[in-house]
């Protein structure tokens, strides 16, 4: 990938981040595996950064921080739901968080059906998710795909495709939820309850655009 590329999608990042959200660092995921060392410094593609240790190095920083992601697959293979620490199995992640890649028809996250992706911890924290396509996310009777406590959940050109559990995305703040869909699809899962569930009694801004939902079992 070309540092054009690259820069192009950092800058498109930096964009989309969280309003009234302090900017942290831009991390930027240049390798494909699932080692979550949390080592490298990933500033560039060439410091080897894979998206488990740039989740990492976003938790340990201060501020509302970006991870670029370019075109290509990334797959998740560390086994071992439950835990809190990002060490094994989803994304676990403890404040504000956006994840941009090249689009979605050129970015994909593939959960390898080991657990849910990305599970937001802090109450505080939102997450924006733009140009990608994530799937294969595997729990039973849980949230397969998207968890988060934190008051926003944005997506804009995202997939979410081929899940199987209880719900795709669950958003559950204690406080008031904003969840945004904009030109993203959720497509082709099989999902025992809800495709995407807001906790009940909770104040809640639903903005879908173009939100297919065809192919879906519930």
């Amino acid at each position: 990938m070309g540092s054009r590329t690259i820069l192009a999608v950092a800058c498109a990042a930096a964009l989309l981040t969280a309003p009234g959200v302090a900017r942290g660092a831009t991390f930027i995921v240049g390798a494909p595996g699932d080692d979550g060392s949390g080592t490298g410094a990933c500033a560039t593609a060439t410091d080897g950064c894979t998206l488990r240790t740039a989740v990492l190095r976003a938790n340990s920083a201060e501020g509302a921080d970006t991870i670029a992601l370019p075109a290509g697959s990334f797959a998740l293979s560390k086994a071992g739901s439950g835990e809190d620490g990002s060490a094994t199995g989803d994304l676990d992640v403890v404040e504000s968080l956006t994840i941009a890649g090249a689009g979605s028809a050129a970015t994909t996250v593939d959960g390898g059906a080991l657990d849910r992706i990305l599970d937001v911890l802090d109450p505080g924290a939102e997450l924006v998710l733009s140009g990608l396509t994530l799937g294969n996310g595997n729990l039973a009777g849980g949230v397969a795909g998207i968890r988060s406590l934190g008051p926003a959940l944005r997506l804009s050109d995202v997939v979410l495709s081929g899940f199987t559990g209880a719900s795709v995305v669950d958003v559950g703040s204690p406080g008031a939820v904003t969840v945004a869909l904009t030109d993203s699809r959720v497509t082709g899962n099989l999902t025992s309850l809800k495709l995407v569930d807001v906790h009940p009694n909770r104040p809640a801004t639903l903005a879908p655009t173009r939100r297919a939902g065809q192919g879906n079992t519930i």
